[in-house]
């Protein structure tokens, strides 16, 4: 794969400090601030005690003796979780802030001091580090890219949904989108928000569909009334679809695939959306 860098400027970054912080977030969000190391990047939620996600996220710390954790997040729901994260935080000794770091994703780490891997990719090595503006000269970056696709791409072949297109808020549980294979839920740490009801998924062995990233070899007309958000594969429908993005030729996008057809196809399968047909690709967590 060719060697890329860019800027991802729907993501914003978030820093929680103070006394309380550590405590305050492993007790509200999936994954085990306690764990996390300084090397690591890991995705988390805020759940609904329905156990649905209202907002997902990465957190991570540059620093393991310092009460803080960053989270990086959607731009379109900063304000949003930031004041939730207000109010669960009353009395506590906590001090919530934006911040004026990038996102920047790479799939070449020497151009940086510090990456972070993101778990989340399992096909293909993804870095993502964190800079002011100040301090990024893309002139400087020989790999620098403005078009995304490469990075939509990547995130489509290894199912990585992320931000409120993608995971639409109170819709879809974390399993189904995967947080239980990359360390994005913990069900060793305690209670969190939404815990009694995850664990009971987990431990009856139900989860009936799953998110999958598709591809389609020409663009998708999303203005036709004749759409469906049906997924079909002969006479059988395996799901429907969630999100998609039309590139210069081709088309992105996620689906919700039933679990029992998952099992019985390939890692990459053919389907069809109304008259298109897509490769779909399954996640790890079933490959």
């Amino acid at each position: 794969m060719t060697k890329k860098i860019s800027v991802l400027n729907n993501r914003s970054i978030i820093q929680i400090s103070g006394s309380d912080s550590i405590n305050f977030l492993n007790n509200i969000l999936t994954n085990d601030i306690l764990n996390l190391q300084e090397n690591e990047i890991c995705p988390s939620a805020l759940l609904t005690p329905q156990g649905k996600i209202l907002f997902d996220f990465l957190t991570f710390i540059p620093n393991k003796g310092l009460n803080v954790v960053y989270i990086e997040c959607s731009k379109g729901q900063k304000n949003e979780l930031i004041n939730k994260l207000n109010l669960y935080s009353l009395r506590q000794n906590i001090k919530i802030n934006e911040t004026e770091l990038m996102t920047i994703v790479t799939n070449k780490i020497s151009d940086f001091q510090h990456v972070y891997k993101d778990v989340r990719f399992y096909k293909t090595y993804i870095g993502r580090t964190y800079l002011k503006k100040n301090e990024f000269d893309q002139k400087s970056m020989l790999h620098f890219t403005e078009d995304h696709f490469w990075y939509h791409y990547e995130k489509v072949k290894n199912c990585v949904l992320e931000g409120e297109k993608e995971v639409s808020s109170n819709k879809l549980y974390p399993f189904e989108i995967g947080m239980n294979s990359n360390n994005g839920i913990s069900f060793e740490k305690g209670c969190f928000i939404g815990q009694e009801v995850i664990a009971r998924v987990k431990y009856k062995g139900n989860i009936k569909k799953y998110c999958c990233g598709f591809e389609s070899l020409e663009k998708i007309n999303l203005n036709s009334q004749n759409n469906s958000k049906i997924i079909k594969n002969d006479d059988f429908d395996l799901g429907e679809v969630i999100f998609i993005n039309n590139f210069e030729n081709n088309a992105l996008g996620f689906c919700i695939i039933k679990s029992k057809y998952l099992v019985q196809n390939d890692s990459e399968f053919k389907c069809f959306y109304n008259e298109y047909p897509l490769v779909v690709y399954k996640p790890k967590i079933i490959n």
